[in-house]
């Protein structure tokens, strides 16, 4: 069954009902590159902290070094494991993004943590 929301929604929905959730992928977010757009950012939303309450592997990818490095920061902020930004090695990607960047030359980042259930009653 297909459900579309805005993922904020749902991951609070997740996080109220207390849904198991294995695993988090964020692809490719919008950047939001200009300063007074750093509230959209996903690691600067409310929403963030419903994210990490649902506990899991967390990876987000980016062609943006300073996305993935505020990323890795804001999860320690709010408490979750330390996460560290890699360079995306070569391999199948995981999204028609990930191939386009790839092909045009771009430098690719990863953060990626686990983190636990224990951690749900976070925030």
């Amino acid at each position: 069954r297909f459900v579309r929301t805005r993922l904020e929604d749902a991951w609070r929905h997740a996080r109220a009902e207390a849904w198991p959730v294995a695993a988090h992928y964020l692809l490719y977010p919008n950047p939001w590159p200009k300063q007074h757009q750093l509230a959209r950012r996903w690691h600067a939303q409310a929403a963030f902290a419903d994210l990490i309450a649902l506990g899991g592997r967390l990876e987000m990818r980016t062609n943006w070094a300073v996305y993935a490095a505020e990323f890795a920061l804001a999860l320690g902020y709010w408490g979750g494991p330390e996460a560290t930004v890699e360079t995306l090695p070569p391999g199948a990607p995981l999204s028609a993004f990930e191939r386009k960047y790839r092909a045009s030359g771009h430098a690719l980042y990863r953060v990626a943590a686990v983190i636990p259930r224990s951690f749900a009653e976070f925030g």
